[in-house]
């Protein structure tokens, strides 16, 4: 089994394509590609954009592609992170298609409300980030997933600063919850994080 760390700093440097075994250049090229992915991806962001998993799949890929040769699959690893176990590897795959297909697909082209709209994408970004589909880099590209969602249907970004830099606890405790089918804390802080107008579209 191999643990993911809450604080990268303490844990393994994974193998990269680049070679790097210093943290602090690992977490600069991470960051660079998902700069490139968040540019890509908004630029290229249109009506007709399908969020289901192939393109959630694209974006991890598209971000670290570059470093790591497991850019843009499933992990294949079991792994925790501060004592939480996430859904093991072996039913991983059937669970994503299942979520992708009862979800994702069906994630409505318009919403009635920015509320509704938020509780929506609040259940499926704490569902994804529950089942943690990847071996790294999870949380940056269910935000980032997150934020072309808002984009598309008319909204801005999420402001994620509010809930990383000052409810965190609580950001991790609610991707537990959805282990439990309980969204309401994750709705509660993207509801804190939304940003109604100002979409590229």
């Amino acid at each position: 089994m191999s643990k993911y760390k809450t604080n990268k700093s303490e844990a393994e440097i994974l193998p990269n394509k680049l070679g790097i075994k210093d943290i602090k250049a690992i977490q600069v090229e991470e960051l660079t590609g998902f700069v490139y992915a968040q540019v890509h991806f908004i630029h290229n962001l249109k009506q007709d954009t399908r969020f289901d998993l192939e393109y959630l799949y694209s974006i991890h890929g598209k971000a670290l592609s570059h470093l790591y040769d497991f850019a843009g699959q499933t992990r294949q690893v079991d792994m925790s992170k501060g004592g939480f176990q996430f859904p093991s590897v072996k039913f991983l795959d059937e669970n994503l298609q299942d979520f992708d297909n009862q979800k994702l697909k069906k994630f409505s082209e318009k919403f009635s409300s920015p509320h509704d709209f938020v509780a929506e994408c609040a259940h499926i970004h704490a569902e994804l980030l529950f089942m943690h589909p990847f071996r790294e880099g999870n949380g940056r590209t269910m935000r980032l997933f997150a934020d072309l969602m808002a984009l598309h249907q008319g909204f801005r970004e999420f402001n994620w600063g509010i809930i990383l830099d000052n409810r965190k606890e609580e950001y991790i405790t609610a991707v537990q919850c959805a282990g439990k089918l309980q969204y309401q804390p994750m709705i509660d802080l993207m509801t804190e994080a939304f940003n109604e107008k100002g979409s590229i579209l």
